[in-house]
């Protein structure tokens, strides 16, 4: 049995280790329904509240069995939001500016055509202008994930 020390409570601890053992599985009783679980996909993972319509379909389909939170989570993390969201997070972190369209177009089909994020990063600091930028050497814009 885990024990915490008594300034650290389970519930102090639930939003952050949330998501594994939602992927993983454990055994770990939560009071959360599938409509709070998708909900937190969506802030975590999509940086946003649900709307409503997503938040029908996703917990739908956990609640009917039709799919598993594995692959829920497959669906957030493969969708061109999610992609688009990367993509724009690298473009503030290494050129400090956001992608034109045209950019994210290309990128996103980068990710869709099975491209890792390594990838992604990789084909935007090998452009001309992350060589031509201002930054300092070994230095990088924005974080991927601004608030």
């Amino acid at each position: 049995m885990l024990t915490l020390p008594e300034a650290v409570s389970a519930a102090s601890l639930a939003p952050a280790i949330l998501p594994v053992v939602a992927i993983r599985r454990v055994s770990v009783p939560l009071k959360f329904t599938a409509g709070g679980w998708v909900t937190a996909l969506d802030e975590r993972l999509l940086n946003r509240e649900p709307e409503n319509r997503g938040l029908q379909y996703w917990t739908g389909r956990l609640d009917d069995g039709r799919m598993t939170q594995q692959q829920v989570v497959l669906g957030f993390v493969q969708s061109d939001e999610n992609f688009r969201n990367l993509t724009t997070g690298f473009f503030q972190q290494y050129l400090n500016r956001k992608p034109t369209d045209a950019e994210l177009a290309q990128y996103v089909g980068m990710f869709k055509a099975g491209g890792s994020q390594r990838d992604v990063q990789k084909a935007i600091i090998n452009l001309a202008e992350y060589a031509d930028s201002p930054l300092a050497p070994g230095t990088v814009g924005l974080s991927v994930y601004p608030r």
